[in-house]
């Protein structure tokens, strides 16, 4: 079963924003569409934590980017052109529209009508951060960017428009698409205007108050609203909800250069928490083993930690104690190091564990996530100060393995962040 996480950022990613200041409203499903957990203005920590607490195998990324920060076209294309060839000539179908050079703008399509494709571009640079931003979630596979106005469904030949407290979008049928603040509702009849045919409406708010403003209105003659809608759930949610339907028609970003090759469905999945669990013991204690540790009473005291972490993360196992959980946990990394590009996993781990050791008790792991589209390992760590967390990084990298540390966070007790190690760069 896919489990599903609907994230809609709070934040543009040109804000220079810490860790801890980025916001997220976000929706966790299962296969069914089921709600799990949801959440508003939290941090991506608060969502990996639930991640977690819910045992699961593999969650699906699906992120909701305003749809000011993505433009609509359209053009057309020869009936002859090869499906590969579409996304460059669509590039430069719309060049004369673009603010800027086609060569710094990423264009994504959605299905075409005929030989008519509907077109969105976005700042490639923008496009690359956010990329980057959620490539690097434990845990969470990224395989789709749509913006959000895409998601809400489709009024055929006609409008659907949604209205909050700080904004409005509105999209025609399965074309184009405006998104304003709210206080520029007058802007959009303006648009309204250019429509000469009839067309219907299908209008949603946020709360009772947005659908009141709206009522202050005029519209167009040619536009009539047929229905009315006041939202029940969070926006995250509504659009989470068409999208698990299927009445919405969402382009996806993630195409080109930026197509998430292992989703959906191919890359290598690893259950957040057995890996939590899997991690601490063979960082604090596998890499001892052979060395005369293991057999020691210090090798006692951190069984009875990977215990404690253990029952956190697996309350329901009952089978599992301390006399035998280095025996589960070693069986669990010999079916992993037996999968496809697992052996890389478990060297990154054993020079992780390494390095870890030589710092000793100076940094905490905390959470670790393999990612096996990139390579690599993202490991979230705690510390004294940041230079415990650059001592075990060049205890990483003085291993001969690449790694770099990011997303630090001072804090009074210390300093997080997360550390880097092997990977595509």
């Amino acid at each position: 079963m896919t489990h599903r996480l609907f994230i809609k950022p709070r934040f543009s990613v040109r804000d220079s924003l810490g860790m801890e200041e980025r916001r997220y409203d976000w929706s966790l499903r299962n296969g069914d569409g089921e709600v799990l957990a949801e959440g508003h203005q939290d941090t991506d920590h608060t969502i990996s934590e639930t991640i977690v607490n819910h045992q699961l195998f593999r969650v699906d990324a699906v992120v909701f980017l305003s749809g000011s920060t993505v433009s609509y076209f359209e053009a057309e294309l020869p009936a002859k052109v090869k499906p590969a060839q579409a996304p460059q000539m669509l590039a430069y179908a719309i060049e004369d529209d673009l603010a800027q050079p086609v060569d710094m703008v990423h264009v994504a399509h959605g299905e075409p009508e005929g030989n008519r494709y509907p077109i969105a571009a976005i700042d490639h640079w923008e496009m690359s951060q956010w990329v980057d931003l959620f490539d690097d979630w434990p845990g969470v596979a990224l395989t789709a960017i749509v913006p959000d106005v895409t998601a809400m469904p489709i009024t055929r030949d006609g409008w659907t428009l949604f209205v909050a407290d700080d904004h409005l979008m509105a999209r025609f049928d399965k074309r184009e698409w405006i998104a304003l603040s709210r206080h520029d509702l007058s802007l959009f009849t303006m648009m309204l205007d250019g429509h000469s045919e009839a067309a219907p409406m299908s209008a949603w708010f946020a709360s009772d108050e947005n659908a009141r403003a709206f009522e202050q209105v005029q519209l167009p003659e040619q536009v009539r609203v047929e229905s009315r809608h006041t939202l029940s759930v969070s926006t995250v949610n509504w659009l989470a909800d068409h999208w698990m339907v299927g009445d919405c028609d969402p382009i996806n970003l993630c195409q080109g250069a930026f197509v998430r090759r292992g989703a959906p469905g191919k890359a290598k999945a690893w259950k957040p928490a057995m890996v939590v669990a899997a991690a601490l013991f063979a960082v604090q204690v596998a890499v001892n083993i052979g060395s005369g540790i293991a057999a020691s009473a210090e090798a006692d005291r951190l069984e009875q930690a990977v215990m404690t972490e253990y029952r956190q993360v697996f309350p329901d196992d009952t089978r599992t104690h301390v006399g035998n959980v280095k025996r589960v946990l070693q069986g669990q990394l010999r079916v992993a190091q037996g999968n496809e590009n697992n052996g890389d996993f478990l060297n990154l781990l054993r020079v992780t564990g390494q390095a870890h050791a030589s710092v000793g008790d100076a940094v905490q792991v905390t959470s670790l996530n393999y990612s096996a589209q990139r390579g690599g390992l993202s490991v979230e760590v705690s510390g004294e100060d940041y230079r415990a967390l650059t001592d075990l990084r060049d205890g990483v990298a003085g291993r001969g393995v690449s790694a770099s540390i990011g997303s630090v966070v001072n804090e009074a007790s210390g300093t997080r962040g997360r550390l880097s190690v092997g990977g595509e760069s």
